[in-house]
């Protein structure tokens, strides 16, 4: 279009609205030539299109990654507070002694605060759940099977970390 408004600089007439120049061309005398500058409307759609969608994809991979940072964070803390209470029973072991573990084998109980008698779920000043089911493990009574499970609930779900180990009558 430039090329053309060169060629017949001196015989056009210019009149603009807002972003769009209308000249008006005379190449032969008694005909006029419409020429239009500027963007038509689908070309600005186009382009008001493609953006929505790039702005799009930017918003959602970042709320993708901050759900992925929270959940491994959470993830993580859920696995410390399982290892935690293992370590809680197996010191349990070391310093009441066996009988005082195998006298609390028995069904899953809420293990909130570290209390050999369970307590109250969530974990104090968090947003998960613990638990703990100590059973026996094999024939005889010389093994207990410790089982922690911690659960927590966000906007993807209800999600569980487990964690066990055994313990044995090692001073036998």
């Amino acid at each position: 279009m430039k090329i053309i408004l060169e060629n017949y600089i001196s015989k056009i007439s210019k009149t603009c609205e807002g972003k769009i120049c209308v000249f008006w061309s005379q190449r032969k005398k008694g005909s006029k030539e419409l020429l239009l500058l500027g963007q038509s409307l689908f070309e600005v759609l186009f382009a008001v299109g493609i953006s929505a969608l790039i702005l799009i994809s930017v918003i959602s991979l970042s709320t993708q990654s901050v759900r992925t940072g929270d959940f491994s964070k959470n993830n993580a803390s859920a696995t410390k507070y399982a290892q935690e209470a293992i370590e809680w029973v197996r010191q349990q072991r070391d310093i009441l002694g066996w009988d005082a573990i195998r006298s609390r084998v028995g069904p899953e109980r809420a293990f909130g605060v570290l209390d050999l008698s369970g307590s109250e779920n969530p974990i104090p000043g968090t947003i998960f759940n613990r638990y703990l089911t100590m059973s026996y493990y094999g024939s005889g009574t010389d093994t207990v099977l410790v089982e922690v499970k911690v659960t927590w609930a966000d906007g993807a779900g209800t999600h569980e970390v487990k964690n066990s180990t055994k313990l044995t009558n090692w001073r036998r």
